[in-house]
């Protein structure tokens, strides 16, 4: 979710931020989404904010198999294994002393900027929301991506959509396989004569009420006719 154009060079990063209920939030957005992650399980030193620099080869090694955590320890990343959590790590031994359990090491100093405000852009909950709304799919492959990699990958990744009474503010995307996962997503300008249905595909009628039963004697007026008759 992180940005790579350089000119924002303070988007190109994860904001991590100390959460009051314990663990970290971390924020990452390149001005079309955001996604923001409560990570019970993460320890920050000096219970401050800052912005992480994940560059690609870091980005990399938490895809592979055997990734346990990401450290970042002065102007350094590490990613270790599950087996260095249990060993090194649950000893209290530094993420920064290398051992076998090192998938990967790198250079990536703090970003010295601010984050955005992102809660700002947060659109408020609407009872009424938008009929239409034009999304960009990259942007939903790259959510449906993340719920698979938070998610029991068992589990199909199920987006719940809350959109808002305008196309023009964001739409907000939680999933039901993990809480701690939210999204919001920047829709797009799209087609001002879009309807729901192709010009090839006529849309369908709406369908007739049916006959409510007489409740004299149950039955239809057209079969009281015929039960008349006979």
């Amino acid at each position: 979710f992180i940005s790579t154009d350089e000119i924002r060079y303070f988007l190109r990063g994860v904001h991590v931020e100390p959460h009051p209920d314990g663990g970290a939030l971390l924020v990452a957005t390149n001005g079309h989404i955001i996604c923001a992650v409560h990570d019970e399980t993460a320890k920050i030193g000096d219970g401050e904010s800052w912005i992480c620099f994940a560059p690609q080869s870091i980005r990399t090694a938490l895809n592979k198999r055997d990734a346990g955590h990401l450290h970042f320890v002065g102007n350094s990343a590490y990613v270790t294994t599950q087996d260095w959590t249990k060993r090194q790590g649950a000893a209290g031994q530094s993420p920064a002393i290398l051992t076998e359990h090192h998938i990967a090491v790198s250079w990536a100093p703090p970003i010295d900027a601010t984050y955005p405000q992102w809660r700002a852009s947060l659109p408020a909950t609407h009872s009424t929301p938008t009929r239409e709304i034009a999304i960009n799919g990259d942007n939903v492959a790259r959510i449906t991506k993340a719920v698979k990699l938070v998610s029991d990958p068992k589990q199909p990744p199920i987006l719940n959509w809350f959109t808002p009474a305008n196309p023009c503010q964001p739409v907000i995307i939680r999933t039901e396989c993990n809480d701690s996962f939210f999204a919001v997503i920047m829709p797009m300008r799209g087609r001002d004569n879009n309807t729901a249905y192709p010009a090839w595909l006529p849309e369908p009628e709406t369908a007739k009420p049916t006959a409510k039963p007489d409740a004299a004697n149950d039955s239809t007026p057209a079969q009281a006719e015929t039960e008349t008759a006979a």
